[in-house]
């Protein structure tokens, strides 16, 4: 059983409206959501906030979330072993909700010798199956900002091709990103920030890093590891690993799915929060027969008293045959709306979403 705390903290906003010449003031309940997720006295990290059908926020490793929200709005907690809770937002909410387990899904696997060695040794494996040579490959990169939760805005889309090195080359350094050379094709600028810098963490080399070199980043933090559990359901198994990085400053939960019959790994998912801003990183990776096919991300901030989410949606589309693409991306000119390239690409860019069947725009 879970048990989801919240308290709402509410102040008023008028609107006014003009009706054939009168004017009405109606009064919009405004919610300054908090909650707290527990699982059997557990904290729940990562579990997914959702408002309106929109993936607005996480709890953090604490199991605590907060957001934005307004009287009316429908509310979704979704975690990976509990059954959806939906609820439409009032002034006065119940203090406690209570989440349903799971049945019949993914059971806590018996271990009775070293679990860290049994983890260890079937995330290595899943690892060591992935591409590990260089290669060309061509991808379709959309970014997003949410503004306060609610104000989503598409910025740009753009198709691009990217030349890696070997995985070797890439767990070298920590600047070892900029190897991956990306050539933006076309891009399509659909919204104009009026110069204001809003993408946090959006750079797509430090992305295609994370999921060509998942081992890197594994090792990186095996010895922050201050909790670990490895699940089955007689498909996949599921590992999930909390840690503190007192060095980053930073807590992180990080969830591995792999295949039992051929031990590939499906995917990764990972939430990332930075101690002292509350600032946090939110990432899922896909994998199809040990090659990398997508990548969703989203940085959530808060500035001058504003909740901001840059978002990056990366799908792999087709390996290229050729590497000899001009590199005209820049790693500290990550946005493609700080390019300039011709309007008429917008239309090839609709063109090519429904040629290789690019999804919807996903808000997360």
């Amino acid at each position: 059983m879970a048990i989801f705390f919240y308290r709402i903290l509410n102040f008023k906003t008028c609107l006014v409206l003009f009706l054939f010449g009168s004017s009405f003031q109606v009064q919009a309940q405004i919610f300054v959501l908090k909650g707290r997720l527990v699982a059997d006295q557990e904290l729940i990290g990562g579990a997914a906030i959702i408002l309106n059908s929109k993936h607005v926020s996480n709890s953090n490793y604490q199991g605590d979330f907060k957001t934005v929200a307004k009287q009316g709005d429908t509310l979704t907690v979704r975690s990976a072993f509990y059954l959806d809770y939906t609820t439409v937002l009032k002034d006065t909410l119940a203090q406690v909700i209570s989440l349903t387990q799971k049945t019949n899904e993914l059971a806590e696997v018996e271990i009775s010798f070293n679990k860290r060695a049994v983890i260890d040794s079937i995330l290595t494996l899943a690892f060591s199956k992935l591409n590990q040579t260089g290669s060309s490959k061509q991808g379709f990169l959309r970014q997003s900002v949410t503004e306060n939760s609610t104000t989503i805005r598409l910025l740009n889309e753009g198709v691009i091709n990217f030349v890696t090195p070997a995985v070797v080359e890439l767990a070298v350094s920590r600047d070892s990103y900029k190897k991956i050379g990306i050539n933006i094709q076309s891009a399509c600028n659909l919204t104009s920030l009026s110069g204001r810098n809003l993408i946090f963490n959006s750079n797509p080399q430090l992305k295609l890093r994370r999921g060509l070199a998942p081992e890197y980043y594994y090792g990186k933090m095996k010895g922050d590891i201050v909790k670990e559990s490895i699940s089955n359901d007689g498909k996949v198994t599921v590992i999930m690993i909390t840690c503190h990085q007192p060095k980053l400053k930073a807590k992180a939960n990080y969830t591995y799915t792999i295949d039992n019959d051929s031990n590939d790994l499906l995917q990764i998912q990972s939430y990332e929060e930075e101690e002292d801003n509350g600032d946090f990183f939110y990432l899922s990776i896909q994998y199809q027969h040990n090659e990398l096919v997508s990548i969703l991300s989203s940085a959530k901030q808060i500035r001058s008293k504003k909740h901001y989410s840059t978002n990056d949606e990366l799908f792999l589309v087709k390996q290229q045959i050729h590497s000899d693409f001009p590199i005209n991306f820049k790693p500290n000119k990550c946005g493609l709306q700080l390019y300039n390239f011709d309007p008429l690409n917008c239309e090839v860019i609709r063109e090519y979403k429904v040629v290789n069947r690019i999804p919807a725009q996903q808000y997360f």
